[in-house]
């Protein structure tokens, strides 16, 4: 099964980041989860994520919270939104304060059998 390893930044500073692995089959939810963990965020905000351009420009929205016209994080598997082997998305955490973080696949993996996913590498 593949894993993919993405480094997840803090848009305002490139010194903060996280590199997170997660497999091809967990869903933005989970991906979400592993952020505010790794980051040390409360999970009592909604959240967002943005499928990027090159640019960072944000396109289809992925929600934490449902919504009936979005993708909801819980509904949507990591591996269906990968279409380029250096896939971006814009991550928001907190959409009034609006943390926002640049979330880019660096390589597909293997899975580790004794690993357990998602993880931060």
């Amino acid at each position: 099964m593949a894993v993919y390893r993405f480094k997840v930044t803090f848009e305002d500073n490139e010194d903060v980041y996280r590199e997170i692995e997660i497999k091809s089959t967990q869903n933005f939810e989970d991906f979400h989860n592993v952020i505010i963990q790794s980051i040390g965020f409360d999970n009592t905000h909604d959240a967002s994520f943005f499928i990027s351009d090159d640019y960072w420009r944000k396109g289809e929205e992925i929600r934490l919270k449902k919504s009936d016209d979005l993708r909801q994080m819980n509904k949507c598997k990591i591996a269906l939104l990968i279409d380029d082997p250096h896939q971006k998305f814009v991550y928001i955490y907190d959409p009034k304060v609006h943390w926002t973080f640049l979330v880019e696949l660096l390589k597909i993996v293997p899975d580790d059998a004794k690993a357990t996913y998602p993880k931060t590498a």
